[in-house]
């Protein structure tokens, strides 16, 4: 093994192997390898935000006018509201008609499900069914229902 001097006057040994990393210098190697990689990672994110918040402004300003896409939708909007001006006391006429014939539906479901004439069956009330039930609890109610069958 050969020795020199280097420019600071320390002596240097060529060919010399490094002496294995200890755990504390190993941990804080890869500690701010971690840090390091996380940094660039948050870095081009917040570029990617920060593109995607500019691009519209900039196509703005370069064209000078919004595009097609937001007018169109405007139109939409305003042709949905007269529609629906004009539209109010034939919807009700209609709404009727649909509670009334769901009302029958249901009313000859429940009389075929029973085997009774649906005469004798008064329906109070409809309301939907709530559907923030788990999977397993939707499972387990279908489960039962058809072992009946």
């Amino acid at each position: 093994m050969t020795t020199f001097t280097g420019l600071s006057g320390v002596a240097l040994a060529a060919n010399a192997p490094e002496p294995p990393l200890s755990f504390g210098e190993a941990l804080g190697t890869g500690g701010s390898v971690i840090v390091f990689g996380l940094a660039i990672v948050f870095v081009a994110l917040g570029s990617l935000i920060l593109i995607t918040y500019v691009y519209p402004k900039i196509s703005k300003m370069l064209t000078g006018r919004q595009p097609k896409e937001r007018e169109s939708n405007k139109a939409c909007k305003s042709a949905r509201k007269s529609e629906a001006v004009s539209a109010a006391p034939h919807a009700q006429a209609a709404k009727a008609a649909d509670d009334t014939a769901l009302i029958a539906a249901i009313t000859a479901a429940v009389a075929a499900s029973l085997g009774t004439s649906p005469n004798g069956i008064l329906i109070k009330s409809i309301s939907r069914a709530r559907q923030n039930i788990p999977a397993w609890g939707r499972s387990g109610r279908s489960e039962q229902i058809y072992s009946r069958f």
